[in-house]
């Protein structure tokens, strides 16, 4: 599994950053 496009810095903060505040509200309200 190798990601070689570029910087997908951003693309994977973004994502994980969604993952995890919808695994937050989800569990935390």
């Amino acid at each position: 599994m190798k990601i070689n496009v570029g910087k997908p810095d951003k693309i994977v903060r973004i994502i994980l950053g969604v993952v995890i505040i919808g695994l937050g509200t989800y569990f935390g309200s």
